[in-house]
């Protein structure tokens, strides 16, 4: 599994658990990102600035840094 796949996974588990709106924070990570969390699957290679641009999305609308 690559990065990307993790963080998707992480803030799956993390809307999951906390009852959070799914549309909501995947409509605000894709504002805050420029791109979609959808197409990213466990073979999707990972791409360094989209990484960034995720974990910076997740800090921001999740709070979580430990990443």
């Amino acid at each position: 599994m690559g990065i990307l796949f993790d963080l998707k996974k992480k803030i799956d588990d993390t809307i999951n658990i906390n009852n959070m709106d799914k549309s909501k924070i995947k409509g605000l990570l894709v504002l805050k990102t420029g791109f979609s969390l959808a197409p990213i699957k466990e073979d999707t290679p990972d791409d360094p600035e989209k990484i960034e641009k995720l974990k910076k999305a997740i800090a921001e609308i999740l709070h979580i840094t430990n990443l």
